[in-house]
């Protein structure tokens, strides 16, 4: 009897233990005994290494915070305890995790790399500007004084190099016609132990600019080169209608009236009249080397390098020719034409 009480006991714990729940250990937290602070906020990932199943765990518990940061040059004792506690203010099942490592962390302030990131930024722009200052005059003096935009990247390396020598002279060579695009410039800082060359790739641009009247014109004015410059426009413009090019305007007639500092836009603009209408003009007929020379009357207006519509004095056939003078226009035939208009 008492035999088969003890087997029935034995049968129900083995029973019991089979169907027991089993807890899982999810992620194993390993406080560290000193840590630093990267934020305003320390984190579990800051004070504890974390060995978790998957990535999603690990960044989940990682990212969890816990105490706000020591002040720059202080530091706090975070006991394992206050760890627990703190997770458990936050929804963290605590009989889910496996916590080990040293009993409590030292947390400190990470201010002195923060502030050697910040020094580093600042090392970097001061370079920069640097670099891009030397460039700039170099384009001045060899390619005009005009308003050279340049924008490069430099490795840390060369900040490196150019942070150390900040008091050496900075030359600069290279670069291409047009000068405008990507360019190849090299960068020498010259110091008395020798040169130090960094090889930079910048984009060179200029800003849109415009034509604008040094002077008042009146209708039907010439424009000459000395009556116009290009300067930045004050507004954004209609680059389709403005004149960008000093070649746009110079040689032109003006068919308005234009003030000073105003700039030009294309229908204010006409090549200058070369030829009018019902006047006697001359054109050459040319072919190979041949050239006959004609009499005519123009049946419209016509500026330079216009096609106009002329007529023969004698018999008012009309063709057309290519205005290429004052009263002169000429016209490509073929060589037989040519010997055949000679003949007659």
């Amino acid at each position: 009897m008492r035999l088969a009480v003890y087997i029935t006991t034995f049968a129900l714990l083995v029973c019991g233990i089979l169907v027991a729940p089993t807890t899982l250990i999810s992620a194993e937290i390993s406080l560290r005994a000193k840590s630093s602070a990267a934020g305003e906020m320390v984190k579990l990932g800051d004070v504890a290494e974390i060995f978790a199943p998957d990535e999603a765990t690990h960044s989940g518990l990682a990212e969890l915070e816990l105490v706000p940061a020591p002040a720059a040059g202080r530091s706090r004792m975070l006991r394992m305890r206050e760890v627990q506690d703190l997770l458990a203010l936050q929804g963290v099942k605590l009989i889910d995790h496996k916590f080990s490592g040293a009993s409590d962390v030292q947390i400190s302030s990470s201010e002195t790399t923060s502030t050697a990131a910040k020094v580093s930024r600042l090392a970097a722009e001061q370079s920069r500007v640097r670099v891009e200052r030397a460039i700039v005059q170099y384009l001045e003096t060899s390619a005009g004084d005009r308003p050279w935009q340049v924008s490069f990247e430099l490795d840390a390396a060369a900040v490196e190099t150019i942070a150390q020598h900040r008091a050496s002279e900075v030359a600069v060579a290279g670069g291409t016609e047009p000068w405008i695009g990507a360019q190849q410039f090299q960068v020498d800082l010259r110091t008395s132990q020798g040169a130090h060359r960094i090889p930079v790739t910048a984009a060179v641009s200029l800003p849109e600019m415009v034509v604008v009247a040094r002077r008042p014109f009146r209708r039907g004015e010439i424009v000459q080169v000395s009556d116009v410059e290009l300067v930045l426009p004050s507004a954004p413009q209609d680059q389709h209608l403005t004149a960008t090019r000093l070649e746009d305007v110079v040689g032109h007639e003006t068919t308005r009236s234009i003030a000073t500092g105003q700039s030009f836009e294309a229908t204010w603009l006409r090549k200058p009249i070369m030829v009018r209408r019902g006047e006697i003009v001359t054109v050459f007929a040319r072919a190979a080397n041949i050239q006959v020379r004609m009499q005519a009357r123009a049946t419209e207006d016509g500026g330079r390098d216009d096609i106009v519509s002329v007529e023969r004095i004698d018999d008012r056939q009309r063709f057309t020719a290519r205005v290429v003078g004052v009263q002169e226009l000429e016209v490509f035939v073929s060589s037989t034409s040519v010997t055949d208009r000679r003949q007659r």
